[in-house]
């Protein structure tokens, strides 16, 4: 009997030690595996392979206004949502024609619930939505990293579906 204990215990520390091996790098790292629904264009389901929320270190640039114009860097720590997938963001391409227009690039997030109800909608900048494509391998793969430093993290309670969509406005 103590034989069988023996080889009980030594087969569990093994199969723990091996469960600790197979842990993610991104759950080793305090990641939180989500489960949305992640679309582009209303249309294009991006069929995310994995998804998961971490915290990342970021930089923040201010410009100060006056005389002397200063730029301030601001490191902190935000929560990023990041996926990869086999299909890219659609973008829109927008031409205005209106006096004043400036040329802009940026991301529109839109949160919907179960209900498909919009829970909160924002526009992020290029730089807090990073882009990898991996152009090795066929078909292309893609990987994601939004910076969530401006979306209240309650609303990602409430969501079911994230609507990503790349905007591209010109003047003409």
């Amino acid at each position: 009997m103590r034989k069988f204990s023996v080889i009980l215990f030594l087969l569990s520390v093994g199969f723990s030690a091996q469960s600790l091996n197979a842990q993610l790098l991104t759950e080793k790292l305090g990641g939180v595996s989500t489960n949305f629904l992640i679309t582009s264009a209303d249309t294009v389901n991006l069929q995310p392979v994995r998804q998961v929320i971490l915290q990342r270190a970021a930089t923040r640039e201010y410009i100060t206004d006056g005389y002397y114009q200063n730029t301030h860097q601001v490191g902190y720590n935000a929560y990023h949502l990041e996926f990869s997938s086999v299909r890219g963001i659609s973008a829109q391409m927008v031409y205005n024609n209106k006096m004043g227009c400036f040329d802009q690039d940026f991301y529109r997030l839109v949160m919907y619930d179960v209900q498909e109800e919009v829970v909160g909608a924002m526009q992020l900048t290029s730089r807090e939505v990073t882009k990898w494509i991996n152009t090795n391998v066929v078909p292309y793969t893609f990987a994601f990293s939004i910076d969530l430093s401006d979306v209240p993290l309650v609303l990602l309670d409430n969501t079911a579906r994230l609507d990503i969509l790349q905007v591209h406005v010109r003047c003409e």
